[in-house]
């Protein structure tokens, strides 16, 4: 058992909160990495994610989202791992939810940096060092609550761009091969090296988004509670959004996610609050998610299957959004768009 940092208390918000000193220590090593992972229905890949993390980081700490059958007798298999702890719900509590009962186990074990991963990821070898060396760069600007790697999806030869702020108003995509981005606006969640100092802080993740938006939100929260972020760019994460697929239209090429018509709802509705949150704090991020949704909605209706189901979801989700009904999938809203 580490030295403990307290507990969360709940993982209660508190976005306007002055940031809490950043406890940085001089030496960063992997002894001071617990990586934690959100599964539900996890793939024969997540058994070769935990062994590559093992090699990185001192301890892994899986909560399962009640997966059944074959899914559930390999994590039971993987718990027999020494640096592997697992936690199994009886229901599905939602990734939020999830991810905030992982963090907190971390923190009562000690770990100053949590790093988050997706079920399907897959790090490079040496990525958490090379986190940790951006961690303690010249270029590190305190107090930090984010490191976050290159996200690639090397089978379609994508590489997703950083969003950055070029100032209040207007933002920028860019892509680096060396060194450090600073002025981050927002990380990916997977392969992110969090400082738990600062998870304690603000709160964690909200657990009433269910899934979409949660990293998000959460970057928007920590920038506005005088937190920075930033993307270490010899750091890299083989990752995939969504169903992610390469397809032309005329000359132009293009990369649908094929998300299904629940991740349309949950992603059209979570968008709401953050907006209601965010877009007069921070216009810049307002003006890029405004011309993304607009693309992804454009790029949907133009490559993907199933759009009318997925209008629907979206119309769904919008309103649901507005009235405030956050929480796990509504019944009615999962039996109408739960189809495919």
């Amino acid at each position: 058992m580490r030295a403990g940092h307290g507990k969360p208390g709940g993982m209660k918000q508190d976005p306007g909160a002055a940031p809490a000193p950043a406890g940085i220590e001089p030496e960063l090593d992997a002894s001071q990495v617990c990586a934690v992972i959100v599964t539900y229905q996890p793939g024969p890949e997540l058994a070769s994610l935990v062994d590559d993390l093992s090699e990185q980081v001192d301890k892994v700490i899986i909560v399962d989202n009640a997966s059944g059958g074959e899914a559930l007798q390999q994590l039971e298999r993987l718990q027999e791992r020494p640096q592997l702890s697992l936690q199994i719900n009886p229901t599905n509590a939602g990734l939020g939810a999830a991810l905030n009962q992982a963090i907190r186990l971390a923190i009562e074990d000690g770990y100053p940096w949590i790093l988050t991963l997706d079920q399907d990821s897959r790090p490079d070898p040496g990525m958490v060092s090379t986190l940790l060396a951006a961690v303690q760069s010249g270029v590190r600007r305190e107090p930090l609550a984010v490191v976050a790697p290159v996200l690639e999806d090397r089978t379609l030869g994508y590489r997703y761009r950083s969003l950055t702020a070029r100032s209040r108003w207007f933002f920028k995509r860019e892509t680096c091969e060396t060194g450090v981005l600073e002025d981050v606006l927002m990380v990916l969640n997977s392969g992110a090296l969090h400082s738990a100092h600062a998870l304690e802080h603000l709160g964690g993740f909200r657990a009433d988004f269910f899934i979409d938006y949660l990293d998000t939100e959460y970057c928007l929260r920590a920038r506005l509670a005088g937190y920075h972020i930033l993307v270490a760019c010899e750091a890299r994460i083989q990752h995939r959004l969504g169903d992610r697929q390469r397809r032309r239209l005329g000359p132009f090429i293009f990369y649908p996610t094929f998300h299904s018509p629940l991740r349309w709802y949950t992603i059209s509705r979570n968008r709401i609050p953050v907006l209601r949150m965010y877009m007069l704090k921070f216009p810049n991020w307002f003006f890029f998610e405004f011309f993304s949704s607009l693309f992804i909605l454009l790029r949907m209706l133009l490559l993907e299957d199933h759009r009318g189901l997925k209008l629907k979801a979206l119309a769904r989700g919008t309103v649901d959004g507005l009235r405030r009904r956050m929480g796990p999938i509504p019944p009615d809203a999962g039996a109408m768009l739960g189809k495919v």
